[in-house]
């Protein structure tokens, strides 16, 4: 049992290089893993290091990549066609003054030396959000709009090649580099990373249920009674997260029953499956195993310690026997009683036996790989433990406030993490800590919840943090169960999303300049991402106008036609657009043709109760495809058991479905499925909807006509059922009519900003550009003339220290509609220290397009409390409109704080001997 144990979580890899990808040079090595990838090594005694190391567990590639050396004078020459290296010969350790490595950007030379600083960095992600009240610093990731990243892996542990066991580096001076020198090609970057990182795995496709969490002392009874609520209430369950009260309350570490809230665990979780849901654990283990833990005797006597003694086992996860008992004697019996998977809180510090060791990152993979003794597909709930962590899901992100500064930062640090293959993180759905959230803010963040990775409400143990959706006003409910309903409607759409995920690294939320690299717009759109490959997401993450009730977002519409999910406004970019929407409205824009996969929508008032554990009550027999006009597209859907590892042994199924939206005939195709999974149905019924589309004259099945279809005109639908057929027959529709078939573009669009403009203004008839330019300046004003094809101004705020350090805003001036329109722009500036205030003003009379426009102020990296403004004015057809916008103080919550005693006359105080380095708050 041991043996299999220690062979199942052990850490592997092909570490060693192809030898035909190595230059030696003296103590240095140049390894070339591909064109654009190159490991770098210097070492004092020359002895170089072919272990594993948790970023890079292979380096082996077969063939090796093609490249050219040689040796001119003093100096060694790489090069791989694509970058071109230069050392000279034993000059020692890596430095500016003996290596440099050049690569062309956009036909200009490059050269990268080290000790280079890389503002242009895309950033990666963070350990943790706990603390956080909006932006926090991150890590660098391996992607650069400067085109080169570096990752250096000199201090971080090893792996032995035989036992697969963690290991320290060895007592000597050396670098050990990787240089990514791609360019902007991010998604080849990152796949070309996986071969050497390791895949991402493919989810169990319950995680994309709803999750129930919550820091409360539940009882079994109570979860059962929740449970229930969510039933009566229509709102589908998969998860339910048990936190830190399930064991006895002697100490944060515990890993016994606490019997008085769970008298009988097995029952309760023989419940819980019978249910359909899924359950886990809270694990802090720092605290070791204590004496008052019911395995205390069997576990202190495993690893060699008398139990009569009653001292606490320490926290060991780097020994051999600790892992061996901490698995089977504290996590294998709860398993065996019916947990599914372990929630690894990080409570364990980040210093271990083993020098260089973070326990996290070797604790995920032990957790990770031990969870697939039972046969199931891998699965862990934890926090970051650094590049290389996205081998193993899903990542919890921590405590942060109750805020909208909170809610505004998630998209973009979802988003973000895709630049390191981390792409499925859990956030406190609602926020963690800081009391009551207001309704609005609730029903925002669970629509943003439903456009995330993983949809989990939670809050801290606090009577006012009310997360459960039938508690919040009635508009607030039906908002927050729409987003749930909708997004058990997505999953068959996601979970392809997953596959590919799995085989590209291509995350579900990524950020827009994975496809527009080369546009400012996409790297400052920083509340909207992609949403798979056939959507952008853009949640509304700012409360409403009090006036109107409106949210408004301003978001980039990339190259070509884009449709509003709900509203079927139709957008041509690139450009800015201003989206205003009640609570109901949540921003989704699809690409021109694009393709949609749902399960069928739950059913209809009188509704019946929802069974928990929908997602493995979804129909595969079932299939709603919806297809939207402007353009030809496929898309293919993949399906396989969804819980098991079968699918590394090919037992999956591919579905590509084909759209060919004409002016007059609309064909969509399902082609027969390819490849085989025994748990999937033979057989499978069809809607297919045409979204979008005016009434068809005639519909064809496989080229019959066929009267089984109907047409809805309030939502431009055709609705065309087919019968359960065959997967491997296929299915084609022609929808033919005498005139356009597709009904979207300036009509309904006239339509939808009568309505916007109606309730922004609160008039019962849309208002001319006349009648608002005549309105006393306002946000609301300014926002009826972004509606009206005017130039709009929005400001983003940057306070995480990466971003702060380079400049503290930025307004984002959209160009008016109409192409080839002019508008003028005058901004002050403002900046308001403990050194007084400085003014900058920058004015352009003629402008045409989108401005990018930097507030000249950074941070300085002293602690000091700023603020700044932006006083901006547009004149558009000879009419001028001015809005002020007020900065977020630099500090704006101190969460911890300590006395520091020192003399300003003599130095300022450096801001990195307060800040906490992990959360930025005071030390």
């Amino acid at each position: 049992m041991t043996s299999n144990l220690f062979e199942r979580i052990r850490f592997t890899g092909t570490p060693v290089a192809n030898p035909q990808s190595i230059i030696v040079n003296g103590n240095a090595r140049f390894t070339v893993l591909t064109p654009r990838l190159l490991r770098l090594e210097w070492a004092e005694n020359g002895q170089f290091e072919d272990r594993s190391s948790y970023a890079f567990p292979t380096r082996y590639r077969e063939p090796a990549p093609h490249f050219t050396s040689r040796v001119e004078g003093e100096e060694l020459q790489i090069d791989t066609g694509a970058l071109q290296l230069c050392y000279r010969q034993g000059s020692g350790r890596f430095s500016a003054a003996n290596l440099n490595i050049t690569f062309e950007l956009h036909g200009e030379r490059q050269t990268w030396r080290p000790g280079d600083a890389n503002p242009q960095n895309l950033r990666g992600t963070r350990r943790t959000l706990d603390q956080c009240n909006g932006d926090a610093g991150l890590e660098e990731g391996i992607l650069s709009r400067a085109g080169w990243a570096l990752f250096d892996d000199s201090r971080n542990v090893l792996f032995s090649r035989a036992a697969g066991w963690v290991a320290p580096r060895p007592e000597q001076e050396l670098q050990d580099w990787y240089f990514f020198g791609y360019g902007r090609a991010y998604q080849e970057a990152l796949t070309e990373y996986l071969h050497f990182g390791g895949q991402i795995p493919l989810i169990p496709r319950f995680v994309l249920g709803g999750w129930w969490s919550r820091y409360w002392e539940y009882s079994a009874q109570d979860l059962q009674e929740l449970v229930g609520e969510f039933e009566e209430h229509d709102i589908p369950l998969d998860v339910l997260v048990i936190d830190m009260d399930w064991h006895t309350p002697q100490s944060w570490t515990g890993y016994s029953w606490n019997r008085e809230l769970f008298p009988d665990p097995p029952a309760f979780l023989e419940w819980v499956h019978q249910k359909g849901l899924r359950t886990t654990l809270n694990l802090h283990p720092a605290e070791g195993v204590q004496s008052f833990e019911v395995m205390y005797p069997e576990f202190a006597e495993a690893v060699g310690q008398d139990p009569a003694t009653g001292a606490t086992v320490p926290f060991r996860i780097t020994d051999k026997r600790f892992v061996k008992a901490y698995l089977e004697l504290l996590h294998h019996p709860r398993e065996e009683e019916g947990i599914d998977f372990w929630w690894m809180d990080w409570q364990q510090g980040e210093i271990s036996e083993v020098q260089g060791l973070d326990p996290l990152l070797w604790l995920n993979h032990i957790h990770f790989r031990d969870s697939t003794r039972r046969g199931e597909r891998a699965m862990l709930y934890s926090r970051w433990g650094g590049l290389g962590n996205h081998r193993y899901h899903i990542g919890f992100s921590g405590d942060t406030y109750v805020s909208w500064e909170s809610l505004q930062f998630q998209p973009y640090f979802t988003a973000t993490a895709a630049n390191v293959g981390y792409g499925w993180w859990s956030h406190d759905i609602g926020g963690h800590m800081g009391g009551a959230t207001e309704p609005e803010l609730y029903a925002r963040w669970v629509q943003y919840g439903m456009l995330s990775p993983v949809l989990r409400l939670h809050s801290t143990k606090d009577a006012r943090c009310e997360r459960r959706p039938w508690a919040y006003p009635e508009k607030v409910f039906h908002a927050a169960r729409d987003a749930f309903h909708l997004r058990y409607r997505l999953i068959p759409y996601i979970y392809a999303m997953a596959r590919v995920a799995a085989d590209t690294g291509s995350s579900l939320c990524r950020p827009l300049y994975y496809e527009y690299p080369e546009e400012d717009a996409a790297y400052t759109a920083r509340y909207q991402y992609f949403f798979g490959d056939q959507l952008i997401a853009a949640p509304f993450v700012y409360p409403a106008d009090k006036e109107s009730g409106l949210a408004e977002q301003d978001v980039w519409i990339p190259e070509g036609d884009w449709i509003d999910y709900q509203t079927q406004e139709t957008f041509t970019g690139p450009r800015w657009v201003r989206l205003v929407g009640n609570l109901a409205r949540v921003p989704m824009l699809l690409k021109a043709g694009a393709i949609l996969p749902l399960a069928p929508a739950f059913e209809a008032q009188p509704a019946p109760r929802l069974k928990s554990g929908v997602t493995a009550a979804l129909s595969p027999d079932k299939l709603v495809v919806e297809f939207f006009p402007g353009a030809e597209n496929s898309f293919r859907l993949y399906e396989d058991d969804g819980q098991t590892e079968a699918y590394r042994a090919g037992e999956y199924e591919w579905t590509t479905i084909h759209n060919r939206p004409g002016e007059t005939a609309w064909e969509v195709e399902i082609a027969p499925v390819t490849g085989h999974c025994p748990a999937l149905p033979a057989a499978r019924s069809y809607e297919l909807r045409l979204v979008g589309s005016r009434r068809p004259q005639r519909v064809l099945l496989d080229g019959k006509e066929t009267p089984a279809w109907e047409y809805d005109a309030e939502t431009l639908t055709t609705r065309i059922p087919v019968a359960p057929r065959n997967k491997r027959a296929g299915v084609t529709i022609t929808a033919q009519a005498e005139g356009a078939l597709s009904a979207l573009g300036a009509e309904q669009n006239r339509r939808v900003l009568a309505a916007d403009l109606c309730r922004l203004l609160g008039t019962a008839t849309p208002s001319s550009l006349e009648d608002v330019f005549a309105l006393p300046d306002s946000p609301r004003k300014a926002t009826a003339i972004a509606l009206l094809g005017g130039p709009a101004a929005h400001v983003l705020e940057f306070t995480a220290p990466e971003e702060a350090a380079q400049q503290l805003g930025r307004v984002i001036v959209s160009a008016p509609a109409m192409p080839g329109e002019s508008y003028a722009l005058a901004i002050t500036f403002t900046l308001h220290s403990a050194q007084g205030e400085i003014q900058k003003r920058i004015e352009i009379k003629e402008a045409q397009t989108a401005q990018y426009l930097d507030a000249p102020f950074a941070f300085s990296g002293q602690v000091e409390t700023m603020r700044w403004q932006a006083e901006i004015t547009l004149t558009w057809r000879g009419q001028s409109f001015s809005l002020v916008h007020r900065s977020r103080p630099i500090f704006p919550a101190i969460t911890e704080w300590q006395a520091v005693v020192y003399n300003r006359a003599e130095r300022a105080l450096p801001l990195a001997e307060v800040l906490s380095p992990q959360t930025g708050a005071l030390n």
